[in-house]
């Protein structure tokens, strides 16, 4: 957690990943009429996978939560919004459609990312950008922005709006999907001083059931939709952009660690409950992490209850 923070402030990488220019190939496709109708409606650097290719292996072993990921028939990687809005159709045209899934990151703790069937893999939708003179759909006053897909991970974005002064609010570990956690409310290191990620959204575009691509804020048609995803999470629809209100990056940032013995945990956490009852900084907080240490750390032996408490206190100015 420590050393992604550390990395996301000071990292100098683009937040694209390289496309793969691969339309359509294997069985999976050849023998199902909705999959070769997707295959002539997406774009170049598209893919379509079957469960037997490497990128649909890749696909499922990038989950998180392994004991949820499930080996699909189809994985389908679009490139952009529109790629999007033909995926969802064509689940609609095909039997594995039934079973059907989209992932961000592969964080979900509950499986609700991963399908046996039909995967919509969002990786390739990883462009993050700064816009300095948003117009704020309520205010209607210019407003800086950060813009991210729905594939984009914690560290690609703060790895593309590192330098520019500009930053939002994500998650504490950077392999986490920014689209999950953007619409499941989204509590990060700086949710103290800006709030929760959804508290700060100001415009969606999203991809209905339907296939139909809208885009919805707080004060247009769709104001129920903008309503619904801010808490509920990918059942609405898919974002395929986020619009979130950027704040100042950090100037410096203040780490520190204490593993506390198992006999101490009670006394942390009345020590934590203390910190936040006297400290009024909203740029400081402290953060538990339980776990068992991995045998090979100092003391650890294997059989052995070694549970610690590593306490994170992270303060930031």
């Amino acid at each position: 957690m420590v050393l992604y923070l550390a990395l996301s402030l000071s990292i100098l990488a683009c937040s694209c990943l390289a496309a793969i220019d691969v339309n359509a190939k294997g069985i999976c496709v050849d023998k199902d009429p909705g999959l070769r109708w997707l295959a002539t409606m997406l774009s170049k650097n598209s893919t379509i996978t079957c469960s037997e290719q490497g990128s649909s292996v890749e696909s499922k072993d990038r989950y998180w939560a392994a004991q949820f990921a499930k080996n699909a028939s189809v994985v389908v990687f679009p490139f952009n919004s529109q790629d999007v809005s033909y995926t969802v159709q064509a689940a609609r045209k095909t039997p594995l459609g039934i079973d059907y899934a989209f992932v961000s990151g592969g964080h979900s703790l509950t499986g609700a990312s991963s399908s046996a069937g039909f995967v919509i893999d969002l990786k390739n939708l990883n462009r993050t950008t700064v816009l300095r003179d948003f117009s704020d759909p309520v205010t209607k006053l210019a407003t800086p922005v950060v813009m991210y897909e729905g594939g984009v991970t914690s560290l690609g974005l703060q790895s593309a709006t590192n330098g520019t002064g500009w930053t939002a609010l994500s998650a504490r570990a950077s392999a986490v999907g920014m689209g999950g956690f953007s619409t499941g409310g989204g509590i990060g290191f700086m949710a103290n001083a800006y709030g929760y990620a959804v508290d700060r959204l100001i415009a969606l575009e999203v991809v209905l059931p339907s296939g139909k691509l809208v885009f919805a804020t707080k004060t247009n048609q769709y104001s129920d939709l903008f309503w619904a995803i801010q808490g509920g999470s990918g059942q609405f629809g898919i974002v395929t952009k986020f619009y979130q209100k950027a704040f100042q990056t950090p100037s410096a940032v203040k780490v520190g660690f204490h593993v506390v013995a198992d006999r101490s945990v009670a006394q942390s956490f009345r020590n934590t409950e203390s910190f936040f009852q006297q400290h009024s900084d909203p740029f400081s907080l402290m953060y538990y992490a339980l776990a068992y240490l991995p045998v090979g750390w100092p003391h650890a032996k294997l059989g052995e209850r070694e549970f610690r408490t590593i306490r994170l206190i992270v303060t930031l100015w």
